[in-house]
């Protein structure tokens, strides 16, 4: 059940812009390139790419007619992705978008002058996408997933909902370029504050992910709390399982999980984002530069919660939870 609807509004975004048909000076087919964490089988990254599509048809921009879009889906695996980044720039296209954070810097590894609209985002900045929010300064810019310091509100809602935890678990991709690796830091002090030893586990792969959660588990009171990563996303369903078995209570940043069975999402819409991300590239086919358009930042979160699964864990949901939840999986 829905308690309000699941919107993401964003500072500053450019929700309000008008659909129009193409300008006069637009002369032939424009090369778009978009590089997707998800193999192209996944349904949440078709409905990422759906909504990418949707966002330019609305502003004028049809596929096979004047626009040209090369996707690549990585499935989140590292090598994959540094070669497909490789792959767009050669291609030299007027722009490429890129999500989230591991996209972005595989492409920005790779060009400093085409222009790069980055989605998911966390911490640009600390990443050295760009140099400022406000002011990009580069080749780059685009839409953040969340602010640096919602990070320590994971730590806290797991503590709130599973309140005989004692220790987390937090694991993230061995990438440098994941924003998840920024996210560690306030994890790390908001568990202190409530007292409880965070370990942090750097997998690259599934089989590595499965070992750390089941070592993770021989001791009892573990919870999950899980960043938004490229890398590790594609095992979703197998951390879900594993957490499932083990009976280990997990937070997590990203909005596929609680569908498919975790017990509790909360943060931004990264496919709620996507048509945000086509006007931006929409505003640079026009001849925007990427430096002068401000990166935007999310103001809503939403909170998802499976009772299905907190059942399942031996969990009461506390009605203060249910009362800020924006959607309830029965």
């Amino acid at each position: 059940m829905k308690r309000r609807d699941l919107v993401t509004l964003f500072a500053g975004a450019a929700t309000g812009w008008p659909s129009v048909a193409l300008a006069q000076s637009t002369v032939g087919m424009r090369r778009v390139g978009l590089i997707l964490q998800w193999a192209s089988t996944d349904s949440l990254g078709q409905q990422e790419l759906d909504g990418f599509l949707r966002g330019l048809a609305d502003l004028g921009w049809v596929r096979n007619r004047n626009l040209q879009l090369d996707v690549r889906w990585t499935g989140g695996n590292l090598s994959r992705t540094r070669a497909f980044a490789r792959e767009l720039v050669d291609l030299r296209p007027d722009v490429i978008a890129a999500v989230p954070s591991s996209m972005a810097a595989a492409v920005l590894r790779e060009t400093k002058t085409i222009p790069v609209v980055f989605g998911g985002t966390t911490d640009p900045v600390g990443l050295g996408f760009v140099k400022s929010f406000a002011r990009p300064g580069g080749n780059a810019t685009g839409f953040a997933q969340l602010q640096l310091s919602f990070a320590g509100k994971w730590v806290q809602t797991l503590k709130e909902l599973a309140p005989n935890i004692t220790r987390i678990l937090a694991i993230v991709s061995p990438d440098p370029g994941s924003g998840a690796r920024k996210t560690l830091p306030i994890m790390q002090a908001a568990s202190r504050a409530l007292d409880l030893p965070l370990t942090v586990r750097f997998p690259g792969n599934a089989a590595e992910m499965l070992a750390a959660l089941a070592e993770f588990s021989r001791e009892p009171g573990g919870g999950i709390v899980q960043p938004p990563d490229a890398v590790i996303q594609p095992f979703g369903n197998q951390e879900i399982a594993a957490a499932a078995r083990y009976r280990l209570p997990a937070v997590y940043g990203s909005e596929n999980y609680v569908a498919s069975g975790g017990l509790m999402f909360y943060g931004s819409s990264v496919v709620a984002q996507m048509p945000e991300v086509a006007a931006y590239v929409d505003r640079i086919l026009r001849g925007a530069k990427p430096a002068d358009l401000p990166v935007q930042s999310p103001t809503k979160f939403q909170l998802v919660i499976n009772l299905k699964t907190a059942k399942a864990l031996g969990l009461q949901v506390p009605e203060s939870l249910l009362l800020r939840a924006d959607q309830i999986i029965k």
